[in-house]
């Protein structure tokens, strides 16, 4: 049994990550956090244990590393702009835009970063993310979109509201994962651009693209259709009504439409495919597939599941390169350490839980399911032990955030998930045509228009069957942390009457 344990546990990124989760979880539930000198005086006090007594390094590591969660994760609520007051009449701010802007509730939501704060003729040079809130009507509407497109520099001569975020739940929970502490609001009469994105940018190349992609989709796709193929491309749930989110979350499809590990090993095999049929020996196919990685990734503005998928793809290209063997599990969680490392709060993040949730369960039960289910069919087998694995490990993790379960998500996935890989294949290669000739893309659009509605009336069906989904309402923490137990307890239980029944076999 302990042999089994150790197949998760006894690996030090394993080890390292959790300690620095326990130790980011523990500061946000107790509210004491550790400063810099607590962790210098543990440090000292550590190597010399170390020294004196080997037995207990291991332990003393993960101590340490805890530490440095609660003081990283400190580090993390700290905002520059605590100190200023930006709704001054006489103070003014310039800023660059970040992402391209939103229309919510008659205003434009978007993403900048505070370059310069100006009051009087005191001028304050700062560097902190922001969302900005543009008050608009359709009139202005247009005009105040081409100010805020990505890569502008923008000034801001009065802020109307400044709301710090406090509390570290719903929805500041979010923007504080996203690195985002104050969210401002404006008024469009008082946003004006200073000056335009560089044209040959990479950050407008990238939006250049996604902005033609967008369009070649609205002219060749009947609607809402389109906004599906968009969303599955970006990963950008805005493009789709909430009516339509509801029936892909009540059947247990919404994964689809966000960019995540499937997607990016679909791409994966097709850019494969392509450079194979192109002549393109393997090592330049890697390296080449690793820089449209980097741009799909950059275009996209870098969520969670994009950047561990492709940090995975770019480790495997890494020990290719240098002939060392590929540890998935550890790779998957050298991600997740750095990342903690970067952005303590993204562990609160339900991107960041369920991309790494999902992939660690994949890695541990799919070759359990997979050959439970050794007399179905190669393909139907893999499917469903994918599946399986994937909802074994999210299940608490999307009934505390979204408070329901879908019962039919795996008949769901079943009849829809094979058709994604041949969905972006022929969104992708069409969009390729498209910069020949427009028709025979528009051709392959016609196909690609038929898979969506097979996909949108299969979603709708499933969704508006009686009991597609249980309601869960206030799901402890504590019942999530059992679930995770009692999972690994029977993990272990499993390998170990595994290894036992493969022994008297023998025998």
């Amino acid at each position: 049994m302990i042999n089994n344990i150790k197949i998760i546990f006894n690996r030090p990124l394993f080890f390292l990550s959790f300690s620095l989760a326990i130790g980011i979880m523990l500061s946000r539930v107790s509210g004491f956090i550790y400063g810099g000198n607590w962790i210098l005086v543990l440090l000292l006090l550590s190597l010399l244990a170390t020294l004196i007594f080997e037995k207990v390094t291991l332990l003393v590591i993960g101590i340490l590393v805890a530490l440095l969660g609660s003081f990283l994760y400190g580090i993390s609520l700290h905002s520059e702009l605590i100190n200023f007051d930006l709704t001054s009449n006489n103070t003014s701010i310039v800023v660059e835009v970040l992402s391209a802007p939103t229309i919510r509730r008659n205003k434009l939501e978007v993403d900048v970063k505070i370059k310069q704060i100006q009051k009087k003729d005191l001028i304050t040079d700062i560097n902190e993310k922001v969302k900005v809130k543009v008050n608009v009507n359709d009139e202005h509407e247009e005009k105040v979109r081409r100010i805020l497109s990505v890569g502008n520099f923008v000034r801001i001569n009065k802020v109307t509201n400044q709301n710090t975020l406090v509390y570290l739940d719903g929805y500041n929970l979010y923007l504080k994962s996203n690195n985002i502490h104050v969210v401002l609001e404006v008024n469009a009469e008082h946003v004006h651009l200073i000056k335009t994105e560089n044209k040959y940018s990479f950050t407008s190349l990238s939006l250049t693209f996604k902005k033609y992609v967008e369009g070649f989709f609205d002219i060749t796709i009947q609607r809402p259709y389109n906004n599906v193929v968009k969303s599955v491309l970006f990963g950008n749930q805005g493009y789709m009504s909430k009516e339509t989110l509801t029936n892909y979350s009540r059947s247990g499809t919404a994964h689809i439409i966000a960019v995540s590990g499937l997607h990016i090993g679909i791409i994966v095999i097709i850019l494969g495919k392509m450079f194979d049929f192109a002549g393109i020996n393997k090592n330049k196919q890697l390296l080449f597939t690793m820089l449209l990685l980097f741009f799909y990734a950059y275009t996209l503005n870098f969520p969670t599941s994009v950047v561990r998928a492709g940090a995975m793809y770019f480790l495997y290209v890494v020990s290719y390169f240098t002939n060392r063997r590929y540890d998935s599990v550890n790779s998957l969680f050298l991600i997740a350490f750095v990342a903690l490392l970067f952005n303590p709060l993204s562990l609160f993040s339900v991107s960041f839980q369920l991309s790494f949730m999902a992939t660690f369960s994949i890695l541990i039960f799919y070759p359990i399911i997979y050959n439970k289910l050794n007399k179905m069919p190669e393909a139907l087998n893999k499917l469903l032990a994918v599946s399986i694995s994937a909802q074994i490990g999210t299940m608490p993790i999307i009934a505390y955030h979204f408070n329901h379960i879908s019962i039919i998500s795996l008949v769901a996935n079943l009849l829809i998930v094979p058709t994604i890989g041949v969905l972006i294949s022929l969104a992708i290669v069409s969009v390729m045509v498209s910069l020949m000739s427009f028709h025979i893309a528009s051709f392959i659009s016609l196909i690609t228009n038929g898979l969506l509605i097979y996909i949108d009336l299969t979603v709708i069906k499933l969704a508006e069957l009686p009991f597609s989904s249980i309601e869960i309402n206030d799901i402890g923490q504590i019942y999530i942390i059992l679930y995770y137990i009692t999972l690994i307890a029977l993990y272990c239980w499993s390998r170990y009457k595994s290894k036992t029944s493969r022994k008297l076999d023998y025998v």
